[in-house]
Formats: C-alpha cells, sequence, structure tokens
C-alpha cells in the first residue's frame, strides 16, 4: 500500500470516531458532559463480581454524583507556591501575601517570632508554613497559608 493510501485510509478511520463521539456527547446532558463522565470507561480486565449490600451501596454513591452533578458546580484553581506566584502576579501576589500574613496576626493564629529569639527546643518543635498563591474567577489574587503537614513531629498530638 502507498503512503498517500494509507494517509487516506487512517483520516477516514479517525472521521469515523470522531463522528461517532460526536454522535454519542449529542445523547449525554450537557451539564454531565463537562464533568468528564462520559469518557470514564472500565476496561473488561478491571470488571468485579459484588453482591446486593456493594450493589447498594455503589448505587447510593452513583445517586449522589448525579444529585450534585446537576445541582452544585465544582470550581478548581491552580494555586503557585510562594516563589512562582510572585513572579507571575507580581505585586498583586505580593499584596496578597501581606493581607493573608496580616489576618492570621490579627486573628491571633500565631505571632511573628525571630528565629534568633528561639530556643533550641523551640526551633525543633517549629513547624514550617507555605505560602500558596491562586488567582480567583473574579480575577482576585488570593493568599494561603497552609501547614506543611509531611513534617509532623511526634511530639504533636493530631
Amino acid at each position: 500500500m502507498r503512503k498517500k493510501e494509507k494517509v487516506k485510509k487512517l483520516k477516514g478511520y479517525l472521521n469515523e470516531i470522531i463522528s461517532m463521539k460526536e454522535t454519542l456527547r449529542k445523547r449525554i446532558p450537557k451539564e454531565e458532559s463537562k464533568y468528564n463522565l462520559l469518557f470514564q470507561q472500565v476496561g473488561s480486565d478491571k470488571k468485579a463480581e459484588y453482591g446486593k449490600d456493594k450493589a447498594t451501596l455503589i448505587a447510593r454513591f452513583i445517586q449522589q454524583i448525579k444529585d450534585k452533578v446537576q445541582n452544585e458546580g465544582v470550581s478548581f484553581i491552580q494555586q503557585y507556591y510562594l516563589n512562582k506566584g510572585l513572579k507571575l502576579f507580581k505585586e498583586e501576589g505580593n499584596k496578597a501575601v501581606m493581607k493573608k500574613l496580616d489576618q492570621l496576626i490579627q486573628r491571633e493564629c500565631w505571632e511573628p517570632v525571630h528565629v534568633e529569639d528561639m530556643t533550641d527546643l523551640e526551633k525543633r518543635r517549629a513547624q514550617d508554613a507555605m505560602m500558596l498563591l491562586a488567582e480567583k474567577n473574579t480575577g482576585e489574587i488570593k493568599g494561603r497559608c497552609v501547614y506543611k503537614g509531611d513534617g509532623t513531629r511526634e511530639w504533636l498530638s493530631r
């Protein structure tokens, strides 16, 4: 088979697949399709047998997902670590960081302490925090200060 014939055959095959997917998409309501629920297919190797109890539980989960998709929306925001966020958002990012730190200090969540003033025990027990920056749907830059949980010490109760 020549190269042109192979390309033509491949284009025809791809056009068939595209038209089939478009037909399937038209059958599904738009609210569900925007959550990518249509193409989450499970291969035959992942199928399993289950009893009445598990079937009831699965049906409840499916119903809850269906109810939430139709009634409530979900929003995802890209968050950036401090350095990357400051490079991206510049002065607005700096204002968001200062606003967040000011909120934490005024609400007495914690108070700033110089490292030189801390004892060795306090330095060992100090917990790391991460500052994250994100752009909200409104265009406003938001700062978030979160506890870095992977460094939890044994002395700290959970």
